[in-house]
């Protein structure tokens, strides 16, 4: 949203991806930009990093830059500040706290320029369009469905402030964290130190809100969640005590909406930490085949036995995302899913398992469907993490020929093996492997591919290797049509 903040983040996050120096041509090259204006970008970024001088420095040498911070240093401090002196944090927080200002009383007190802040504004309200949201400019607030204004709300804070602080400052986040540890006790749970903060961060969200009246529509989803759960029974007193707020004029409807609302974010971050799901077995099978918990639970049931999953500790975290990403899918829109940690490049997931997946997951659509959507790429990669990869991946023999030593070679056999692939190292029979790696360009082959490998590897060489073996396995997918068992 600020190209200039988000060009200082992406260099520093660069300059901490490793201990060594970057050439200046390297790092101008990475933010496109030309020399010398990448010189001056550096030179703000050596100013502003002065704040915490005893901590994190930039260093320069010849013209090679480097950065140096102590251990102890969170760098995440630094992002956080960084984004918090955006356009769109200012404009968006004006909005979200409803601080009844109009756009001009905005774009004075922040000194914006008339076609600055209009242009500013104009691609802010563009953005908030894919999440299906837009704002009044008099007095300044954000409009669109409630639900999709505290999750993207929810979102935006936790970018923003990487819970590194607090940014509901007529709240007490104290007082939030001890009420939070109140509900542990009455389930017996043991939440993580971020499912904490996620958690405080939500009451956040709806204790501003309430104060501000903006109440929340009835959600059925919510409603059935709840009536399903044992334990939103036993949570109720501290779920009205959460959110009872002085200024709040919920009627009785209202109130009931919002406790099944936060319980709802609580089942969503906790039930994963559970050993006992919240809602048993028995419950799931009686709600309404179109609640979307019970849909979760039937289609990871099949995909458990399409794929012969064995049910892990692992597999059981899978269920609360994919529980979450659908409901992301169903109740908000895709662009949310941007936020459950999606990766735009699907890496290590074995092709024969995308076709398997693909072809499943459009027999149970009635209508045709487009698979280029980030929901279906989410779970895609999701599930993947859960099924046994060797099974849906070629064997690639690999043959390692290397007039080092033996400790070069063993180091080499162990980064292979971390690789996304189904690797076996054959160290004899050169006539039967896939590919070969050497360190010698007097090595021969006529059927295999030959990887000549430098004995002291850059970055770019590990990653120029790994392209050359799923160059491979996907050659050798198309010549052997390499069937798998779908039983």
């Amino acid at each position: 949203m600020d190209k200039v903040i988000d060009r200082k983040i992406k260099l520093l996050k660069l300059l901490n991806s490793t201990e060594d120096f970057f050439p200046l041509s390297e790092l101008a090259n990475f933010i496109d930009l030309s020399v010398k204006t990448t010189i001056v970008e550096l030179s703000d970024v050596k100013d502003y990093l002065a704040k915490w001088n005893d901590q994190i420095q930039l260093v320069k040498q010849k013209t090679n830059y480097k950065l140096i911070k102590k251990n102890t240093f969170n760098i995440e401090i630094v992002y956080s500040d960084l984004k918090q002196k955006t356009f769109f944090y200012l404009f968006y927080t004006t909005l979200f706290f409803e601080k009844h200002e109009s756009s001009t009383a905005f774009s004075k007190n922040y000194f914006f320029s008339y076609s600055h802040f209009y242009k500013k504004k104009k691609g802010l309200s563009n953005y908030l369009k894919h999440f299906d949201l837009d704002f009044e400019n008099d007095p300044l607030s954000i409009v669109g469905e409630e639900i999709k204004i505290r999750f993207f709300s929810y979102h935006f804070f936790w970018d923003h402030y990487e819970s590194n602080k607090w940014p509901f400052l007529d709240i007490q986040p104290s007082s939030v964290k001890q009420q939070i540890k109140e509900a542990e006790e009455l389930l017996e749970l043991n939440l993580t130190e971020l499912s904490r903060e996620r958690m405080a961060y939500w009451i956040g969200i709806q204790k501003t809100r309430i104060s501000t009246k903006h109440a929340l529509p009835k959600i059925n989803l919510f409603h059935e969640i709840a009536r399903a759960s044992t334990s939103y029974q036993r949570l109720l007193p501290w779920l009205k005590k959460i959110i009872a707020t002085e200024n709040s004029e919920l009627n009785e409807s209202e109130i009931r909406n919002e406790l099944e609302f936060l319980y709802f974010i609580f089942f969503l971050i906790a039930q994963p930490q559970v050993t006992n799901r919240l809602i048993e077995e028995a419950q799931t099978k009686q709600l309404p085949d179109s609640n979307l918990y019970k849909q979760t639970q039937g289609y990871l049931n099949q995909f458990h036995q399409i794929f012969e999953v064995i049910s892990t500790d692992e597999s059981l975290l899978i269920e609360g995302s994919f529980f979450e990403a659908l409901f992301y899918h169903r109740y908000l829109n895709d662009q949310f899913i941007f936020y459950l940690e999606f990766e735009e490049e699907l890496q290590g997931i074995p092709s024969l398992f995308k076709e398997k997946f693909q072809a499943i997951y459009l027999a149970k659509k009635e209508e045709s469907v487009s698979l280029d959507t980030r929901f279906y790429h989410y779970i895609q990669q999701l599930l993947s993490t859960i099924i046994e990869s060797n099974h849906y991946r070629p064997r690639l023999y690999v043959n390692l020929l290397s007039k080092k030593g033996k400790i070069e070679e063993t180091l080499l056999i162990k980064e292979i093996k971390k690789m996304p692939y189904n690797v076996e190292i054959n160290k004899k029979a050169q006539e039967l492997s896939d590919c070969i790696i050497s360190d010698s360009i007097e090595i021969k082959a006529n059927h295999a591919t030959i990887f000549y490998w430098n004995s002291s590897p850059t970055q770019a060489e590990w990653k120029k290797l790994a392209q050359q073996l799923q160059q491979v396995e996907k050659t050798k997918i198309a010549q052997r049509s390499f069937l798998y068992n779908s039983k």
